[in-house]
């Protein structure tokens, strides 16, 4: 009996073992939770939020990931002219430390910031963040906030950041860079 107990367990733990073999960086979109907040203050909306990887990926991380941030007035598909940035700041979070702060860029159509991607002595730079950007516009209107997510999984040398959403990105040098991206709309 004990022999057939262990030849049991022997061979539940390899099947386990089989079935569950982790995510790589081409799945990890399926495993980066958004939240996020858009308030109306006075002439200003303030748009808060955070993302965290539930799963860091097999095959390591490595690289620049981009988040970037535009309005779009209620209903409508384009972009709208923000007229001030009057705060933009990320911050990543390793066990509720910060461990890398960032400005955003401002763009035509919105706001990008670039962070790092990586392990550094046991601290995962890149897998829980949080945002925060306060604004105003041109005109009172209803809007919605988009956050866009870019995450690479090799070494590159940099994004051209004008385009917050993504939609055709372009990195620098021309190369091809494995890329996925997510969007977010909030109101």
């Amino acid at each position: 009996m004990p022999l057939f107990l262990m030849a049991f367990i022997f061979f539940a733990g390899f099947y386990y073992l089989n079935q569950n073999e982790g995510i790589t960086n081409e799945m990890l979109y399926e495993h980066v939770d958004f939240d996020g907040k858009l308030l109306k203050m006075g002439d200003s909306y303030k748009f808060s939020g955070e993302w965290k990887w539930s799963e860091l990926p097999q095959d390591g991380i490595i690289g620049d990931d981009f988040l970037g941030i535009s309005v779009k007035k209620k209903g409508t598909a384009n972009s709208l002219f923000v007229s001030s940035w009057e705060q933009a700041k990320l911050r990543l979070l390793h066990n509720q430390k910060v461990i890398y702060e960032a400005e955003g860029k401002p763009t035509e159509t919105g706001l990008i910031f670039t962070f790092p991607n990586q392990i550094i002595d046991n601290e995962s730079y890149g897998t829980f963040g949080e945002f925060e950007v306060v604004f105003t516009l041109k005109e009172a209107t209803e809007v919605q906030a988009l956050v866009s997510y870019l995450h690479t999984w090799s070494e590159h040398e940099g994004l051209q950041l004008n385009d917050p959403r993504f939609l055709r990105p372009t990195f620098v040098g021309g190369k091809q860079v494995n890329h996925w991206v997510v969007e977010h709309h909030f109101e």
